[in-house]
């Protein structure tokens, strides 16, 4: 029995299932298609990569085991962009007068020059009350300048309602929502949201529902004294990316990117699926926000772009079970092709071998996980070192720091390709350097912020 269940589970390797627009697999008593594999791989229009970090598991499942989905939209010379449907949401609170919100403003000049004929966009902008000072308009030359007048006349003043810019942004984008086109807003802010819904809690929960809608949501940071939690978690939330700028200046290169991005979308309504087989249990994913229903571990990405790439990691925790082969999860890829609006999905089993043989589970790891699973380590220890330094325990920090360096440039000698440790090595060294020349609360701040911002990019 041993032998056919191992020659089972080499048929079964990389074996991927694609499933036709809006089908479903025919399910087996095993599973979605019969097969069980560790590792899947597959994909046109986004190339995914699914696997588990443990080919082999003790059968007392003793340690957690991970399963890494990557995702890669693909790389095309030649694709057809989607219109675009944008709010820009400018702080204007008192905080952004002077350079900061004359950059906001530049940002803002770049954006509506760069946009497509056919594109629209709406600006408002928020201090203690909101404003719409350019409602949702299809572009064209004659818009154009309409919208340029309007970003000329926005004026600096009063506290930070964030929870009603991005209320009425979102407003914006509903009035002319549709499924072909990116739906988007830009939400920039400077300092603590201090009118309004306050709550990140609140405030992650609008993003939430605005992305059930279609919605996503970029998140940009400017200067040291905005809540990088509620940035962050809005971002997160709202599908979209977020973006920590020390400098207002680099306001119109953000607004650049982010535009490059959208214009080549090659799929919308990216959502990836865990089924948890009887017993398995989730410990975390992370990174990204997502929901459970039952059993079902529900992480919605919004858009991927051509080139772009994602990572994603879940924790889980196996049963004890019986010497043999055991199905573990099911993961499920469903987004719409931007190309031709038609949906599609992949579908794929993803097991383990318990087994008593130590040999067998230290020669079964994955090392494409397991390297994930550092590089996230790295992003942890960066996180528990900032809290430690927010608290003025600079030493305990830079010990805490110091230990993940060596660690880290260890395990990069023995994958020098890892582009992920590779970031990793150079998140710690920075923040390690910044951290002994940061005298003044100010530096302090930055150090904080561009911690997180590492962490942030490191986790995606």
């Amino acid at each position: 029995m041993a032998i056919f269940k191992l020659l089972a589970l080499l048929t079964a390797l990389f074996h991927f299932v694609l499933m036709s627009p809006t089908t479903v697999a025919p399910t087996s008593k095993k599973g979605t298609s019969g097969a069980v594999t560790h590792r899947s791989e597959g994909g046109k229009t986004v190339k995914a990569k699914i696997a588990v970090s443990q080919r082999y598991v003790s059968v007392d499942a003793s340690n957690p085991l991970y399963v890494n989905v990557v995702l890669d939209g693909i790389k095309a010379q030649t694709l057809k962009p989607l219109p675009l449907n944008l709010a820009l949401v400018i702080d204007r609170s008192g905080s952004m007068a002077g350079q900061k919100l004359i950059d906001a403003k530049k940002a803002a000049l770049g954006m509506i020059a760069r946009l497509r004929t056919g594109d629209r966009l709406a600006i408002v902008t928020y201090s203690t009350y909101t404003r719409v000072v350019w409602p949702s308009s299809e572009v064209n030359d004659f818009t154009r300048e309409q919208a340029r007048d309007a970003v000329f006349r926005i004026r600096a003043s009063g506290s930070t309602n964030l929870s009603g810019g991005l209320q009425r942004g979102a407003s914006e984008v509903i009035r002319n929502l549709r499924t072909q086109q990116v739906n988007r807003v830009l939400l920039i802010s400077d300092g603590l949201a201090n009118v309004g819904i306050t709550s990140p809690r609140a405030l992650n929960s609008f993003a939430r529902d605005f992305l059930q809608r279609g919605i996503s949501i970029t998140t940009i940071g400017v200067g040291t004294d905005y809540s990088e939690t509620v940035m962050t978690g809005i971002a997160n939330a709202g599908g979209g990316n977020y973006y920590y700028v020390n400098d207002s200046r680099q306001l119109a290169g953000i607004f650049q990117k982010e535009l490059v991005e959208m214009a080549t979308t090659v799929a919308q309504n990216v959502t990836v699926e865990l089924t948890l087989r009887p017993g398995v249990r989730l410990t975390q994913v992370f990174g990204y926000h997502f929901k459970q229903e039952g059993d079902t571990v529900i992480v919605p990405l919004a858009e991927l772009f051509s080139g772009q790439h994602r990572d994603i990691l879940a924790e889980l925790q196996l049963p004890a079970r019986e010497k043999g082969l055991h199905p573990v999860v099911d993961v499920r890829l469903s987004f719409r092709n931007s190309q031709n609006g038609k949906t599609e999905a992949f579908k794929t089993t993803l097991g383990v071998e318990s087994t008593n043989d130590d040999r067998l589970i230290r020669q079964g790891r994955d090392d494409d996980v397991w390297l994930r699973v550092e590089e996230l380590r790295v992003a942890q220890t960066v996180k528990r070192a900032m809290h430690l330094y927010s608290f003025g325990r600079d030493k305990e920090a830079d010990r805490l720091l110091g230990d993940s360096l060596r660690r880290t440039e260890k395990l990069r000698s023995r994958h020098p390709g890892s582009r992920g440790l590779g970031n990793g090595l150079t998140l710690l060294r920075r923040v390690r350097k910044k951290m002994k020349t940061a005298k003044t609360a100010p530096k302090r701040a930055d150090v904080l912020k561009d911690a997180d911002f590492g962490r942030y990019k490191l986790s995606r």
